[in-house]
């Protein structure tokens, strides 16, 4: 996920778009929101360019997202107006879900939960590792291993990710990936894998 400045950002929206779950959302309850979350993150797997009818979204790990919300109801725009944050795309994302649902880092995810990243690229260029959320992406499923299978935009498509927090230091365990590479080694760094940098989980329902 490159930083870029808000404004330009949200120009990308097409204001007039009719989103159709705008007046759904609350009628769910909160089963049927995670299902209805993963199935639109599902929708866009290995897709290159993010679009929902006529709207476009920018390709990277927020505008997924981005795209994901505005598909359920979730206007970052409305959100932004209203509470005028400086911030670059993920932590916007953050700070809603931090609003209207739930951030946390030590009870177990479901699937349709968000998974935040932190360092997993030198986003204002300083050669430090003080970059905070940096990378999302959305949970599809968990394993009896508890190993997190996330679906993300990387490298110029939406693919899969993994993720075991029980085993931060492991790419690979019999064949199986564990946790996926989300930042290239530096002399900065040696934390390269998911699990080193994963920075929290955020669901759309408060505390539930």
């Amino acid at each position: 996920m490159k930083k870029f400045i808000i404004i330009i950002y949200l120009n990308l929206l097409l204001f007039s778009f009719d989103n159709t779950y705008a007046n759904d959302w609350d009628a769910y309850n909160t089963k049927q929101k995670q299902q209805r979350i993963l199935f639109s993150a599902q929708k866009q797997y290995s897709k290159k360019h993010l679009q929902l009818s006529r709207l476009s979204f920018r390709n990277d790990c927020s505008g997924y997202i981005n795209l994901v919300l505005w598909d359920n109801g979730h206007s970052l725009e409305d959100f932004y107006q209203a509470y005028e944050y400086q911030t670059n795309g993920v932590s916007l994302i953050y700070k809603y879900i931090e609003r209207v649902g739930w951030i946390y880092n030590h009870q177990k995810p479901k699937k349709g939960d968000f998974i935040f990243f932190s360092n997993t690229y030198d986003a204002n260029r300083d050669g430090k590792i003080n970059d905070l959320l940096t990378h999302i992406g959305i949970i599809e499923s968990i394993d009896k291993n508890d190993t997190i299978t996330f679906l993300h935009y990387m490298h110029n498509r939406v693919r899969r990710g993994y993720m075991n927090l029980s085993k931060p230091n492991t790419y690979v365990e019999n064949s199986d990936i564990v946790n996926t590479y989300l930042r290239r080694k530096s002399k900065y760094t040696s934390k390269t894998l998911s699990a080193q940098l994963f920075d929290g989980f955020g669901r759309l329902e408060p505390g539930t």
